[in-house]
C-alpha cells in the first residue's frame, strides 16, 4: 500500500474512520424507523419559533427547529459564517475519488501535503490543502479536472498509485466554518436552536447527545458554554 520511498510512518492503532454518506444513509433510515418523516429536496426558506417555512409555501408546525446547515446556518438564522466568496477562502474543499485500485488502502494515511482514506468501490478518496485554494464552486468542470488530477499527484509519492488510475469524481463543498471558526451551538430564541461546525464526523457523536440533552430537557450542558451562537449574531 505504502510508495517505496515512504521512510517514516506512525501508526495510531486505536483510531479510526467512519465513512460521511453512509453513516448519513443510516441515520436517516433508523430515524425513519422509529417514525421520523424524512423529506429530501425541500428547500427551507425560514424558521421562526413554531414552524419551518417551506420554498412551496409550506409550513411545518414544530416545539422545536433545530439548524443543523452546515455551511447555510448563517442565512437561515444570522449565524456569522466565514465567507467563501473568493477564490482560496478556508471554507472551499476539493474531495477527490478515483477508480479502484489494486491495493486498497484500508485506513486513513495522513501525509504531508495530501489526505488519502479508502474511497467508493476499492479506490481512494483524496484531499489536499494546497488545491483547495486552486479552485471555486464556481469553476467548471475541466478546471476542476485538472486540479483533482494535481490532487492525485500529490498522493503518489505516498502510496502505491498505478499510472493506468485515474480520478472518478471531482467534488467542490464549502466547510462548515463560522466566522471566528469554532463551534457554535445553542438557543437563538424560544423554539430555534443552531448546531454548526467542521469536523463534524469528529464531533458529531458527543454534539448529538449534548444538543438533544439541550433541546429535549431543556437543560444547559457546561461543555456547550463557550461556543453559544450568540457570539456570532451579536451586532456591533
Amino acid at each position: 500500500m505504502l510508495a517505496p520511498g515512504v521512510e517514516h510512518v506512525a501508526f495510531h492503532a486505536d483510531e479510526g474512520h467512519a465513512d460521511g454518506r453512509r453513516m448519513a444513509a443510516e441515520l436517516a433510515a433508523r430515524a425513519v424507523d422509529a417514525r421520523a418523516e424524512l423529506r429530501t429536496g425541500a428547500e427551507v426558506t425560514g424558521v421562526d419559533d413554531g414552524a419551518v417555512a417551506l420554498a412551496t409555501g409550506e409550513r411545518l408546525a414544530a416545539d422545536a427547529v433545530v439548524l443543523c446547515t452546515g455551511r447555510w446556518t448563517g442565512a437561515l438564522s444570522g449565524v456569522a459564517m466565514l465567507d467563501a466568496d473568493e477564490r482560496g477562502a478556508l471554507p472551499v474543499g476539493l474531495l477527490v475519488t478515483t477508480g479502484a485500485a489494486p491495493d486498497p488502502v484500508g485506513r486513513v494515511v495522513v501525509a504531508d501535503d495530501v489526505m488519502i482514506r479508502p474511497g467508493d468501490d476499492g479506490g481512494l478518496l483524496l484531499h489536499a490543502d494546497e488545491q483547495d485554494r486552486l479552485v471555486h464552486p464556481e469553476d467548471g468542470e475541466s478546471r476542476i479536472t485538472e486540479v483533482a488530477a494535481q490532487v492525485l499527484d500529490a498522493a503518489r509519492p505516498h502510496v502505491v498509485v498505478p499510472e493506468a488510475m485515474r480520478v472518478a469524481r471531482a467534488v467542490v463543498g464549502l466547510r462548515a466554518l463560522t466566522a471566528d471558526l469554532l463551534p457554535a451551538a445553542g438557543w437563538l430564541s424560544d423554539g430555534v436552536y443552531a448546531a454548526v461546525t467542521h469536523s463534524g464526523m469528529t464531533l458529531a457523536p458527543a454534539l448529538g447527545e449534548l444538543v438533544a440533552a439541550e433541546v429535549l430537557g431543556r437543560t444547559e450542558e457546561p461543555l456547550l458554554a463557550p461556543f453559544r451562537p450568540d457570539r456570532l449574531t451579536r451586532r456591533t
